[in-house]
This record gives C-alpha cells, structure tokens and sequence, in this order.
C-alpha cells in the first residue's frame, strides 16, 4: 500500500514532519530541532506542542518495530500510519488504546502513555487540526482488514 505524504490532511502532516525532525534530526544547529518544532506548533495553534510531542515520542523511539523514514520521503512506513492513527483515535471520548498499547509493547508504561497520548490528541483536535486518514489497514495478527479503527 502507497501512502503520500502530501495527500495527508494538514494536521497529519504536522504530526508526521514533527516527529520525523525530533527522531532523525540532530541538536546541534541553530535554531535546534526542539525550537523548530515548537516554531511550527505555535504557527499551527499549539502552544508548547514539542513538549507534548517529546513526552509521547519518548515512550515509543525505541521500540523496535518502531521506525520512520527521512523528511524527504513521500512514501509513509506502516509504523507512520499507525502514528498518525493513534493520535487521531485518542482525539475520541471513548477509546480502548490497548492495541497501541500492544503494538509498541507498552504494558509496563500503560498509564503514562495513554495520558501522554491524550494530552497531544487534545492539543490537534483544540487547534482543529485534521489527522483522520482513510486507509485500508492490514493486521498482521488477526490476518483482517480494517479500515481506519473509528467507529462511523
């Protein structure tokens, strides 16, 4: 499955650049990649985002099966996909986020993780900034399709 990068809503291209800087870019520039990041959340209505983005990047990097591509790269990873759709189900009231959960392999850092979660997806949907993608999702463990994991 080919995902664009530039057919992703504004705020999903957001998240995807943003984390890809805080992952992949280095420190040692100035402005640094920390004041970039908080300069392209503020512009897009989020105050204090890349606090928010490191506190829940932080849970995730470095799981293995966690990876992301370089800026330039148009074609999305699956674990991108997943990124953006994670953020997007916790901008709902009610959502059970035990298969993210699972997926990143966070049971020891549940809790945390769901808080942090909550916090950035309140922030994107604040700032009414879009993140729901319309893709058909393979599961691997349940061997099904699925589309988005929203409930219409």
């Amino acid at each position: 499955m080919y995902v664009d990068y530039y057919e992703l809503p504004f705020g999903a291209q957001l998240l995807l650049w943003t984390s890809r800087i805080a992952l992949l870019s280095n420190c040692r520039v100035s402005p640094n990649k920390y004041e970039v990041i908080n300069i392209a959340f503020e512009r897009a209505g989020i105050q204090k985002g890349g606090i928010l983005l490191k506190s829940f990047l932080s849970l995730i990097k470095h799981n293995k099966n966690f990876k992301f591509r370089r800026n330039c790269s148009r074609c999305l990873l699956k674990e991108e996909l997943d990124l953006i759709n994670c953020i997007n189900m916790h901008k709902l009231c009610y959502f059970d986020n035990k298969f993210y959960i699972e997926l990143w392999g966070l049971e020891s850092n549940a809790i945390l993780f769901t808080t942090n979660t909550k916090k950035l997806a309140a922030a994107f949907k604040n700032a009414n900034l879009a993140t729901k993608i319309n893709y058909l999702k393979y599961d691997e463990t349940h061997n099904t399709s699925i589309f988005s994991r929203e409930l219409h």
